[in-house]
Formats: structure tokens, C-alpha cells, sequence
């Protein structure tokens, strides 16, 4: 294995660590400060940071994907970069203070103007940090940016329980986005060690700026795909079908959106360093999408088949209609993996206005089959969940095939083995559900299906592709021991 690989690897368990960090220390902040804050404070908090989530968002990724990918990167870009964020950032946080009272208005309540426009201040910290966050991830330093993330949610977490446990209310959560951001800016700082002269080049924003507007563009389209259908979904199905619903999402999602967050972080940079080598590239598309594959599908094989038992143990038998709707997702995640990479290749490459042509496709799908279908049920609205996957994803993978010259075949043949070895482990399951386990108690049958399935898909997985556990295991394992951590 070369030091390319070797490098993937470590960034590999960096950006795993960096992202089960950030989801551990998510879960712990809902679970310890939903006892102190009451419903309203978290719901004027949540407000806010529906605002302030976005407009971070832009600031921090308006850019981000341009300067990752860009071969002839010059001091010229990163230092226009570092100036145009800074000043939007500055710029946002005026416009939370400019639009808090009418928000607080609009919504009556009027505590809302002062958590959104102090909130806002974050913006500032958005801004700084979007340019050392790039150059840190292009230059693939992920034990820099796992440092960088967990610094500031730890630090963001412990000042809101204290305010929280102090009384402070509501500006427990300020506090805490505030100081998230601020303390990420300052360790990435700290880490990329920047030097920046003074001055915007408009000849090097422009060279930057197409790649950069449709990057964020399909970034919010994909973002608001999920917001209308919950938005849809709550207005023709109810409250009460829609929760069942967003409870499978958070199921299904959570788990598929790590996943997926640990696979992108890494892609990008590492393919962009193969953009003029399509035959290395589509090496490396194969390689990174059969390492997914062995390791993803299963994983939700498994949580299609176990389903009925996993939400009754978690959450209780009030919510077995949630059960469905779990089982299709973990289908629909099953089918989207084998292509996880295809919107970081076509970016690679220097196409990302074909993911927002993909996306918006999706969206409008999306959107306008809830609104002829949504009125129709539960079972119609996930229908036109389904379809937008389904008819969005052979049209990214016919352009994946033009620009990246990886047939559509290539592109699949690599998922084949762990497919063949979960559909194996999903009927033997099955059947030994009906014929064995049918009358165990829930916990115990959940536990014997996991163990059992585990097993299962090994040994399948080794009989039908041999090589598939070994190379896996070499990648993430054998070969990076034989170096120190290059990544710092």
C-alpha cells in the first residue's frame, strides 16, 4: 500500500473519530439539558438556531468544496476566501440583529430577538474559521480537524449545563453555539497556523465562484428536500403520523448521515488529487465503495430485519407504527450506498452543477409528488420519498459515467458481494425468526439476531468474495501501522 493509502486510512479513523465524537456529545448535550431547560426555552433556542444553522452553513461551505478541490490553489484564493468569509460573517450577524424583532413578532415571543441576535455572533466565528477549515482538509490533516470539532463542542457543552444548571435559561444554548464556534475558530487557527495578507482579488473569487455557488447550492437543495417533506408530510398526514415518521428518520438517517459524513470528508480531497488520472480515479471509486459497501450494508440489512424488534426494545411498543417506515428507509439506504460517492466524484472532477441538477431534480419529486400524492396517506407520501431516490439516482450515475468514464456496471459491481452476502443473512434470519425465535422475549430475540446475523454475513461474504474482509482489514489495520501518523 502506497502512502496515499496509508493516508486515507489514518484520515479515515480521524474523520470516524471526529464524527462519532460530534454524535455522542450531540446525544449527551439533548439528554442533560432537556432537565433543565424547559420546553419553551428549547423551543425559542431552536428558532434561532434554525436561522443561525443556515446562515453558518453558508459561510463556512461557501467556499469550503472550492478551495478542497482546486488544483492550482494560490496564496491569491485562500486570502480573498479568509476576507470575503469574514466579512459575511460580520455581515449575517447584522442581519440577525436587523430581522430579531420581527421574527420575535412574527412568531410572538418576544424573547426570541435577543437569543437570535446575541446567537448571531457566531456568524463572526463562522467566517474566520471557513478558510483554515478548508486548507486544513485539503491538505488532509483530519487529526487537526477532529481536535478542532471536539475542542469546541466540548467546551460549547460544558458552559451550557453549567448555565443551565445555574438558571441562565435559554442563553444556556446562546452560550453554547457561541462558544462552539468560537473555540473551533481559535483551535483551527491554532492548528493551520494562517497567514493572511490583506486584500480581495476579484479575479480570484470569480475562478473560484462557479464552483462555489453550485456547490452550496446543491448543499441547500439537498437540505430543504427533507425539510418540505416533513413540512408536506405534517400537513396532510397530522402530528401523530408524522411523528411515527420523523421517528424512522431519526433512526434510519442519523446512523446512514455518520456514516456518510465519515465517507465525504474524506472523498473529496483525495479524489481531487486524481482528477487528471480518470483510470487511477476510478480505481480509487472502486476500492472506496466496496470498503463502504462490506461495512454499511449489512448494517442496515440487519436493521430492516431486526426492525419490529430494535423499536419496540429502544421505544417502546406505542411505537410499532413507526416499523414500516423504518424498514423502508433501511431499504432505500441499502440502494443509496453503492453510490455514496458519486456526488463527491462529479465535484472531483469539477462538476458540481450536475449535483444540483440531481438534487433539484430530487426536489422537485420530492415536492410536487407530496402535494398531488401527500393527501393520499402515509403509504403515499413514503411512495414519493421512494421515487425521488429511485428516479434521481440513475440520472447521477449516467452523468458519473460521462464525465468520470466509470460505467454505470463499475460503478455497481463493487456492492455486489456484500449485497449477495445481506440478502443471504436477511433470509436466514427470517426464517429462523419464524421458526425459532418467534416466541422469545423482544430483547433477548434482538440480541440472538445480531449475533447470528453477524456471523451469517461473514462467512457468506468469505465464500462469495474472499478477498473483501482481508482487504478491509488491511486497509484500516495492517498497513498504516507501519508508519507513524502522517496526518497531523
Amino acid at each position: 500500500m502506497d502512502a496515499t493509502r496509508k493516508r486515507a486510512a489514518w484520515s479515515a479513523w480521524w474523520a470516524m473519530l471526529e464524527t462519532g465524537g460530534l454524535t455522542i456529545l450531540s446525544v449527551v448535550s439533548i439528554v442533560i439539558l432537556a432537565r433543565y431547560l424547559s420546553p419553551r426555552e428549547i423551543g425559542i433556542a431552536a428558532l434561532a438556531l434554525g436561522v443561525v444553522q443556515v446562515l453558518c452553513m453558508i459561510v463556512e461551505m461557501l467556499f469550503h468544496d472550492a478551495l478542497v478541490q482546486r488544483q492550482n490553489l494560490t496564496r491569491r484564493h485562500v486570502d480573498s476566501v479568509f476576507w470575503t468569509t469574514t466579512a459575511l460573517g460580520l455581515l449575517f450577524t447584522l442581519l440577525c440583529w436587523w430581522i430579531a424583532a420581527p421574527m420575535a413578532a412574527l412568531f410572538d415571543e418576544p424573547e426570541l430577538a435577543p437569543v437570535l441576535s446575541w446567537m448571531g455572533l457566531a456568524m463572526v466565528f463562522a467566517g474566520l474559521g471557513a478558510a483554515p477549515l478548508a486548507v486544513l482538509r485539503r491538505d488532509l490533516r483530519f487529526r487537526a480537524l477532529t481536535i478542532r470539532s471536539l475542542s469546541g463542542r466540548v467546551v460549547g457543552l460544558v458552559a451550557a449545563i453549567g448555565l443551565a444548571i445555574g438558571g441562565f435559561g435559554v442563553w444556556a444554548l446562546v452560550a453554547q453555539q457561541v462558544l462552539m464556534l468560537g473555540v473551533s475558530c481559535a483551535v483551527g487557527w491554532w492548528m493551520a497556523k494562517p497567514r493572511y495578507r490583506f486584500g480581495i482579488s476579484l479575479t480570484g473569487l470569480a475562478e473560484l465562484a462557479a464552483f462555489a455557488f453550485a456547490s452550496v447550492a446543491a448543499l441547500l437543495i439537498s437540505f430543504s428536500t427533507v425539510r418540505v417533506f416533513t413540512l408536506l408530510a405534517g400537513f396532510f398526514l397530522g402530528t401523530t403520523a408524522l411523528g411515527f415518521i420523523n421517528l424512522a428518520f431519526r433512526v434510519v438517517d442519523t446512523l446512514r448521515d455518520v456514516l456518510e459524513m465519515v465517507s465525504n470528508q474524506v472523498a473529496l480531497p483525495f479524489f481531487s488529487r486524481r482528477q487528471q488520472d480518470l483510470s487511477a480515479l476510478g480505481r480509487a471509486y472502486y476500492t472506496a465503495t466496496d470498503f463502504t459497501c462490506t461495512l454499511t450494508v449489512p448494517l442496515f440489512a440487519g436493521l430492516f430485519i431486526t426492525a419490529p424488534d430494535l423499536v419496540v426494545v429502544v421505544f417502546g411498543e406505542n411505537w410499532l407504527p413507526a416499523v414500516p417506515y423504518v424498514q423502508l428507509l433501511a431499504i432505500l439506504a441499502v440502494l443509496h450506498f453503492p453510490h455514496l460517492y458519486a456526488q463527491s466524484t462529479l465535484a472531483a472532477l469539477g462538476y458540481p452543477r450536475h449535483n444540483v441538477s440531481v438534487n433539484a431534480l430530487a426536489f422537485v419529486i420530492c415536492a410536487v409528488g407530496m402535494l398531488i400524492f401527500g393527501p393520499m396517506g402515509a403509504a403515499a407520501a413514503m411512495t414519493v420519498w421512494t421515487a425521488r431516490l429511485v428516479l434521481s439516482m440513475p440520472v447521477r450515475a449516467a452523468l458519473l459515467h460521462r464525465v468520470a468514464q466509470i460505467s454505470i456496471a463499475s460503478q455497481t459491481r463493487a456492492a455486489l458481494p456484500s449485497f449477495t452476502a445481506s440478502g443471504v443473512m436477511v433470509t436466514l434470519l427470517w426464517l429462523l425468526h419464524d421458526n425459532m425465535l418467534w416466541n422469545w422475549p423482544p430483547i433477548e430475540r434482538l440480541a440472538a439476531m445480531v449475533v447470528t446475523g453477524g456471523a451469517i454475513y461473514a462467512m457468506t461474504l468469505l465464500l462469495v468474495s474472499p478477498g473483501s474482509i482481508p482487504r478491509l482489514y488491511q486497509f484500516l489495520f495492517v498497513e498504516m501501522r507501519k508508519q507513524k501518523n502522517p496526518v497531523l
